[in-house]
């Protein structure tokens, strides 16, 4: 079996297959552990689904890790394409965002109850990528209930850190852990701008 290089994942040259073409027809292998990285440090939600996506022929001879993947990818899915793919006008109107990011698992973001994004193992390749999804989760919890702050918080965090430990280039996890995040303004600044707001 011969694993795609992790650079090849981003990239493709005229004439040859996609990533995504060359798995479905099982010209490569594609490594899980890097391409669970390549989809950790992605920039969106969209591209990371995309990557990860791209998997499953890859390790479908494991049962084990491509149920794990299907599940993971189920809940990726629905994240990312809840408003375009599973909402319906008048769900859960009384939800926050009219019920379509959330509506799938507000019911189940319970801190110590590991049901959504159901849980995989600690060594699984794909667990950096569930601590991303479970940690968002929790803290987008807290944020839109208001209660219980500290218990969705805390475990938030800590699959966050567990998360940004391995993908130590995704641009959205800083945001969550108190870290900086440095930005450059390149629209004009009138003059009357004080230095503090540029």
């Amino acid at each position: 079996m011969r694993w795609l290089p992790i650079g090849l994942l981003a990239c493709g040259t005229a004439g040859t297959k996609s990533v995504e073409e060359r798995a479905d027809s099982g010209m490569v292998a594609l490594d899980p552990v890097a391409v669970t990285l390549q989809a950790g440090n992605a920039a969106s939600d969209e591209e990371r689904y995309r990557i990860f996506a791209a998997l499953g022929p890859s390790i479908a001879h494991d049962s084990v890790l491509y149920a794990e993947w299907a599940d993971l990818l189920s809940f990726m899915d629905q994240w990312t394409h809840g408003l375009e793919t599973y909402w319906q006008p008048g769900d859960q109107d009384t939800a926050g965002e009219g019920g379509y990011l959330a509506g799938f698992f507000v019911l189940s973001a319970v801190p110590g109850v590991t049901t959504t994004p159901s849980e995989i193992r600690s060594d699984s390749p794909f667990y950096p990528l569930w601590c991303l999804y479970r940690g968002r989760m929790l803290i987008w919890f807290a944020i839109e209930m208001g209660f219980s702050e500290d218990a969705y918080y805390g475990e938030g965090r800590d699959l966050l850190g567990t998360a940004r430990a391995t993908f130590t280039d995704n641009p959205v996890l800083p945001t969550y852990l108190d870290e900086p995040v440095p930005w450059t303004f390149t629209g004009s600044v009138p003059s009357h701008t004080p230095d503090s707001a540029v």
